[in-house]
């Protein structure tokens, strides 16, 4: 079974947590291969690196190039939408993890792409992201558990709770925005230092091992 992955801290982004609970989520590209898709922070539930232009080919969630604009997250609990219904949300959503026939709870298109967590040695199937909703389904795992946000102050007069960005309140967990295009080119300033012979040596041996690039003259 093969898989892209990169040692990398765990460490959250988000300046208000810091926690050590980053988990990468994983697509499976075209030839079955497992790469990373984004990642979550189990601690406070932010999303990161959708995005990543540092790798060549850039890597991307799935149907990155159709899915401009805003994308949601949605953790999809063990409700019914119909008292009718024979299967709960969640009960259909973990279907999908063996049977490739079936479509989106939501919007009935085919348009999916299934998601995992990695529980060495193998991987664990914890949901979709659906290119025609342009959000993100996850289900609750025993070793993938995610919550909501915090309902306070949001309640109707009638006790119920609103949608937020067409998913159920009780299920929205977050939303991101997927840029148009390639980031800006950054420009860089440069710098003039007057450096013995022999650091000089010491820096071109240490870029080459890094692999990085000479571009000035040293």
């Amino acid at each position: 079974m093969l898989f892209y992955m990169v040692n990398r801290s765990s460490k959250c982004y988000n300046p208000n947590c810091g926690e050590n609970s980053l988990t990468p989520v994983y697509f499976r590209d075209e030839n079955r291969i497992y790469k990373v898709a984004f990642y979550i922070c189990k601690s406070c539930m932010n999303f990161s690196e959708f995005i990543d232009w540092t790798t060549k080919p850039p890597r991307s969630i799935p149907f990155y190039n159709d899915m401009q604009g805003m994308v949601r997250v949605r953790l999809v609990k063990d409700l019914k939408d119909d008292e009718k219904d024979r299967y709960t949300r969640k009960n259909r959503v973990l279907q999908m993890q063996k049977d490739n026939d079936k479509p989106c709870i939501k919007c009935s298109k085919f348009e999916i792409s299934k998601l995992y967590i990695r529980d060495r040695p193998t991987f664990i199937y914890v949901g979709y992201v659906c290119k025609n909703c342009k959000v993100i389904y996850l289900v609750n795992r025993q070793n993938f558990r995610l919550k909501t946000l915090d309902p306070k102050g949001y309640y109707k007069q009638d006790g119920s709770l609103p949608a937020f960005h067409d998913i159920p309140f009780e299920e929205y967990m977050s939303h991101f925005a997927v840029a148009t295009g390639k980031p800006e080119k950054i420009d860089y300033g440069e710098i003039h230092l007057k450096l013995p012979s022999k650091q000089i040596e010491q820096i071109k041996k240490f870029m080459k091992k890094k692999n990085i690039p000479l571009t000035s003259r040293l």
